[in-house]
């Protein structure tokens, strides 16, 4: 019984730190993935020609972005700058509807 107790709380410790393997989002009667990266979002049927390079631009940014380097912040701060910003800088504003991205 107690192997099986120290087993159980293992797992669960490992369940809490596992990291999320995707996003999803139900869209056209279809779920989709929420692309992560440069080749998940031009291969994404969710977004256009041209939204899917301004989609790759955003990620291509925010993977860059490092919070003790100001050269890689392009006069941004993440910290206090709404998402809502940073979609309207690389004009996806209007072609997010539905989808979420978490930075």
């Amino acid at each position: 019984k107690q192997w099986y107790q120290r087993r159980v709380r293992g797992v669960t410790r490992y369940l809490e730190f596992k990291q999320v393997d995707g996003s999803y989002v139900y869209k056209g009667g279809k779920t989709h993935k929420v692309p992560g990266t440069e080749t998940e979002a031009l291969s994404s049927s969710l977004l256009g020609l041209f939204e899917k390079r301004r989609f790759r631009n955003l990620l291509v940014y925010v993977f860059k972005y490092d919070e003790k380097d100001p050269s890689t912040h392009d006069g941004l701060d993440l910290t206090t700058l709404p998402m809502s910003a940073l979609y309207e800088k690389y004009k996806l504003v209007n072609h997010l509807s539905g989808i979420s991205c978490c930075v």
